[in-house]
């Protein structure tokens, strides 16, 4: 009797840890183990995917590559799938910035003799005002399945330390709009994963069928496009005053729908980030507004099975050595980080021709030769007053 007596008390506290089944105060069924289905009422089925600990990249509000806070650079990842099998749409709410007692929880399978000795790990989220979260997540209030489709989320914790303890994850049933139950997950010990490799020079980078690739690493004289060129003139060019660092990138558009590309060359572009020796390098600024010649100018859409070239000009270093190259993958619409880590080598580029009509071709040489010297001279000095100009507009 009082062995049984000492159960049924264990039970009692035991229901109370992990949520009463509505309001009867029952003892729940015992954790689904990982990778099998509990399936709710509404005909949503719900497992784990994972559960692995790991670096991931961070994103922000927008999208946009963010760093991570100090301390929470590697983290736990719990994948939950949620599938819709009935005829009806399903509502699925993340629970990343609920409140403790209405979020995923991750915790030790209590002993039902000692019911006190379970330990809750820390959910990871930075807040509804600044909502961090990685490409996995979905941070949108509510997100419609429709009968047939499934979703993944991910969900953070800080990476539990356990001996041999069983870890189980509480799903509250608010979920997936099932209010009478919670929904309970062996989730065994963590996977450590470590983070994908950088690609190297000519590898592809793919991210929700967007493939991008580094084609090659130069040091040049960058031509230009004018910002305003004359018409009919015959020489309209221009070159960067020094040589600078170009990495030419391939996009190909291996997915079913148009993608949208805005590599953001008119301004610091927030998501490019360049490490030469670990030591951040800055963008090459060209004044006047002006272009590359090879690069694309502004926001463009990518057709399906479309590739296109593109070049991002920076600061050319003094000498060889590494190169940590990221591109944020909100720039091409999609979401995720692609990284690549290069080789550099410092060349001694021949300057510009910036008389070629001096040189005679197959052409009308001589109109060429009689023409060229005043266009030349307006351009320069187009472009000289363009520069004076925006010194101006920096002094005020």
């Amino acid at each position: 009797m009082r062995k049984s007596a000492k159960l049924l008390t264990a039970l009692f506290v035991a229901s109370m840890a992990f949520g009463f089944v509505g309001c009867s105060g029952e003892v729940p069924k015992p954790p689904v183990e990982l990778g099998q289905v509990d399936k709710a009422d509404n005909g949503a089925e719900l497992s784990i995917m994972d559960f692995v600990v790991t670096k991931p990249d961070f994103l922000d509000s927008a999208g946009r590559y963010a760093r991570p806070s100090e301390g929470q650079e590697e983290v736990a990842i719990v994948r939950l799938k949620v599938k819709n099998t009935s005829s009806s749409e399903i509502t699925y709410k993340p629970l990343h910035f609920e409140g403790v007692k209405n979020r995923m929880q991750l915790c030790t399978d209590p002993d039902l003799d000692h019911p006190e000795t379970r330990t809750n790990f820390k959910a990871i989220d930075f807040g509804q005002q600044n909502p961090y979260h990685t490409p996995g997540q979905h941070i949108d209030q509510r997100v419609t399945i429709q009968p047939g489709h499934e979703i993944v989320d991910e969900y953070l914790f800080e990476p539990p330390v356990v001996n041999n303890e069983k870890l189980v994850v509480i799903i509250p049933g608010s979920i997936i709009g099932d209010s009478k139950r919670n929904f309970r997950f062996y989730v065994g010990q963590p996977k450590d994963v470590k983070p994908s490799e950088p690609a190297s020079l000519r590898q592809p980078v793919e991210l929700e069928g967007l493939e991008v690739k580094v084609t090659q690493v130069t040091q040049e004289y960058a031509e230009l496009l004018p910002r305003a060129p004359k018409e009919g003139l015959k020489y309209a060019y221009a070159y960067t005053d020094k040589p600078v660092m170009a990495v030419y990138i391939s996009i190909t558009n291996k997915s079913r729908e148009p993608r949208s590309y805005d590599p953001g060359h008119a301004g610091d572009g927030a998501g490019i980030n360049m490490l030469f020796s670990n030591s951040p390098l800055d963008r090459a600024k060209i004044k006047s507004g002006a272009y590359g010649k090879k690069q694309v100018p502004g926001k463009i859409s990518i057709n399906p099975n479309a590739t296109v070239e593109d070049v991002y000009y920076f600061v050319a270093p003094d000498s060889g050595g590494k190169l940590n190259f990221s591109l944020s993958g909100h720039l091409f619409s999609v979401k995720g980080i692609y990284r690549f880590k290069l080789d550099y080598t410092p060349s001694n580029p021949s300057a510009p021709d910036l008389k070629p009509y001096l040189h005679k071709d197959s052409d009308s040489a001589a109109d060429a030769a009689a023409d060229a010297p005043a266009e030349a001279a307006n351009a320069e000095a187009d472009a000289a007053a363009a520069d004076d100009a925006e010194e101006e507009e920096e002094d005020e």
